[in-house]
């Protein structure tokens, strides 16, 4: 017999260092003292249990160290990980001692752990950094000490393509944070011994529908299947020994010929949590699919000059030209200001409009600033025709005004228009492109490569071009039912289901609808919310409903993508919430102390080399490492990749070291990097308000120069123009 389901994540190999000097004896996954000093704390084993309810994780893992030196060591992991990750729990063991984390506020957290570490007591304190970063601090770890620690967590599941997948990184490659904390790199190897370890890993999916496929492409795994809607998931004994160097996938379809409805209830009290599934059929015929309009917004501000242009042009080109004769296009493009391809409503895709849209795209020319949401409303304002599906596309490099306000705008008027983000560039601004994403409930699509533009706007054409379910709405008692998020609720399409989470109150079955028009045909289909008693397989709805809820929160309360202030401050709730679930957020933490004075003098601080992905050539210009990936914390002198035996200059009172081919300054660390070209407008700008900057074009065509929360790169590569205000506030002449 087997036994119970450990589903291995590799979740702390991927923790990385917040020091900056690597270990010196390619020993990883030991931990290595950060002076130098042999302090090993190898990883022995790694186990998770995870039962996948439904379309939610819920992530048991355990992962075992041992202090195998001969010095008292603090340790330190910063580590990525889902970004829909509801972390709640955490717990460690040293010994026989078993000690649970306490949340608390982010403030009182630190502090505890602080104190802990001072007076000798061994603590752990678990934080996070950003949506997908986290970091645990281990204090006073004694020779020979058997660490255990255990992470509990659960995770929203999305299809693409109708498929779920549950994917959890094995190896680590550039990861970054923001929210007032710096970027972060990790000391990373492909050293043999850092995948020797013991690893495993099992998973339990208990389908709401009958389950259809399941494998995973990363690894040879054993599936069983002992009812249509369960499946047990273990490794194959081949790949048990080296299952952590590779990130794992496991995919799996819900199976149905009609839009299927499933709900899953976690009775709590007077009341508890439910979430609704509405999943398409796998198939589509032609005569379920709605008629569709589009109304592609595109971003043609100077940082899309060249090539994130040009892909961008083909996209849509591909896009109009691939649609029905009788369905709906629009074109808005945006910089400052926007201009429509028809502003008295969308146009049929006919041969003469395709014709009429192929030369208003190829007479853009990129320049201005960025503003998407006056476009947005543009787009919204457009007359609707009634049983068309919309769908808004915004195209973009991200490098654009677009925080809380854009996701606010979007998810008041997700009834109405769907909103799918593409980004596009070298330097596309992720954060942004998936802010938007989560705004309209959808998939990113990005191109940040060189020749992959027509296959991402196929996967996007794919994703958005088959709306089964329109002008959804749905029914209920507001009195028993209540608190759903997402609030409203976009198409149901193809390639993406619905998922609603939400209370009701009471023991008593409620009633549930779930109405919309379905090709010219109305649709209504009702399911129970009934509460049942709870074998714990769905607790993880309760952590679930309030991490989309405060998922949405740090969404509405986001500033501009260049810095400025948000425009409601949902901090208080969220906090709240955090402590009220015990959900690690950025307000809160969770903090585990052993209350025994175990460790006399200061410990030593050591760092963790985790597995290196191998990432692929870049766009045409990389960004060199040393500008991407800067110091995790600001004392540190050395930016990674930097030799102490680089070329140096001084000019203008600043010291520049020559990196990967850019003097650079010994100022920079964790700067938001503006890419400029010289002798640009932007350029120019720069000179207007900052004339001593003049000096440092003696450094050639190539120089960084760093400010307080601003850096600008200057090479042959860099953008022609930003909007003056934002090169003010880099420049730290403005703070509004």
């Amino acid at each position: 017999m087997r036994s119970a389901f450990r589903l291995a994540l590799a979740f702390m190999l991927l923790m990385g260092s917040i020091a900056i000097h690597a270990a010196q004896h390619g020993s990883a996954p030991y931990l290595a003292a950060s002076d130098g000093s042999d302090a090993p704390l190898p990883l022995t084993f790694t186990a998770v249990d995870v039962t996948i309810a439904g379309v939610i994780a819920d992530v048991r893992v355990k992962q075992s160290y041992e202090n195998r030196g001969s010095e008292t060591i603090d340790v330190v992991y910063v580590f990525p990980g889902s970004d829909r990750a509801a972390i709640y729990a955490l717990t460690m063991r040293v010994g026989d001692r078993e000690i649970h984390a306490n949340i608390r506020s982010k403030e009182k957290a630190r502090e505890e752990f602080e104190q802990a570490r001072e007076a000798g007591k061994t603590a752990s304190l678990l934080e996070q950094l950003d949506p997908s970063i986290f970091r645990m601090s281990l204090a006073n770890v004694l020779p020979g000490d058997k660490i255990d620690v255990e992470l509990r967590y659960t995770e929203l599941l999305v299809p693409t393509k109708g498929e779920y997948e549950f994917f959890f990184p094995s190896t680590i490659g550039e990861r970054y944070a923001s929210g007032g904390d710096p970027v972060v790199r990790t000391s990373t190897t492909r050293a043999s011994e850092v995948i020797d370890y013991a690893f495993d890993l099992q998973v339990r999916i208990e389908g709401a529908l009958p389950l259809g496929e399941v494998l995973s492409p990363s690894h040879e795994v054993e599936v069983e299947r002992p009812s249509a809607s369960q499946a047990l998931v273990f490794l194959g004994e081949a790949s048990q020994r080296r299952a952590a160097g590779k990130d794992y996938e496991l995919r799996f379809r819900y199976q149905g010929g009609d839009i299927e409805t499933g709900v899953l209830t976690y009775p709590e009290g007077e009341g508890g949590y439910f979430l609704m599934l509405a999943e398409p059929p796998r198939r589509v015929a032609l005569e379920q699919i709605a008629p569709r309009e589009f109304i592609f917004v595109v971003d043609v501000s100077g940082s899309m000059h060249g090539a994130p242009l040009d892909i961008s042009k083909d996209m849509l080109q591909d896009l109009i030209s691939a649609m029905r004769p009788n369905e709906l296009f629009n074109v808005i493009q945006f910089s400052g200001g926007s201009v429509m391809l028809s502003d008295k409503g969308s146009v049929p895709a006919n041969l003469d409009n395709v014709k009429r849209a192929r030369a208003f795209i190829d007479k853009t020319e990129a320049g201005g600033g960025t503003e998407l949401i006056d476009a947005l409303e543009k787009a919204y304002g457009l007359p609707h025709t009634r049983g068309f599906a919309r769908s808004i596309v915004v195209v973009t490099d991200g490098g654009i005004w677009a925080g809380g306000e854009a996701y606010r705008v979007i998810r008041s008027h997700l009834g109405e228009s769907n909103v799918f983000a593409f980004g596009i560039g070298p330097y596309v601004q992720r954060d942004v492109i998936q802010l938007i994403a989560r705004a309209g409930m959808g998939e990113p699509f990005i191109v940040d490569k060189l020749g992959k533009g027509r296959e991402v706007g196929q996967r996007l054409r794919e994703y958005i071009d088959r709306p089964l379910l329109t002008g959804i709405e749905l029914g209920f008692d507001d009195s028993a039912i209540h608190d759903l998020e997402p609030q409203s609720l976009p198409d149901l399409l193809a390639e993406r289901p619905l998922v609603v989470v939400g209370r009701y109150r009471g023991q008593q079955e409620h009633a549930l609808s779930i109405m919309g028009n379905s090709a010219g045909k109305t649709y209504q289909q009702t399911v129970s919310v009934r509460p049942s008693s709870s074998d714990g397989r769905t607790s993880a709805l309760r952590q679930l409903w309030a991490r989309q809820r405060i998922e949405r929160l740090l969404d509405e309360q986001r500033g501009s993508r260049y810095g400025s202030e948000p425009e409601v401050d949902h901090s208080k709730e969220i906090e709240q919430l955090g402590l009220e679930y015990s959900l690690l957020t950025p307000y809160t933490s969770l903090v585990a102390v052993d209350q025994r004075v175990r460790a006399e003098g200061e410990a030593k601080r050591v760092v963790q080399p985790a597995p290196a992905k191998r990432v692929a050539s870049g766009y045409g210009y990389a960004v060199p490492a040393a500008l991407a990936l800067a110091p995790v914390v600001p004392e540190a002198a050395v930016v990674p990749g930097t030799s102490t035996d680089a070329p140096t200059r001084r000019v203008a009172e600043r010291s520049f070291r020559l990196l990967h081919g850019v003097w650079t300054d010994d100022a920079f660390s964790a700067q938001t990097v503006l890419r400029v070209r010289m002798g640009s407008p932007a350029w120019q700008a720069l000179l207007a308000l900052k004339p001593e900057l003049a000096e440092y074009a003696a450094l050639g065509e190539r120089f960084l120069l760093a400010f307080s929360t601003h850096a600008i790169l200057i090479s042959p590569e860099g953008f022609s123009d930003y909007p003056e205000g934002v090169l003010a506030r880099a420049v730290d002449l403005s703070r509004g």
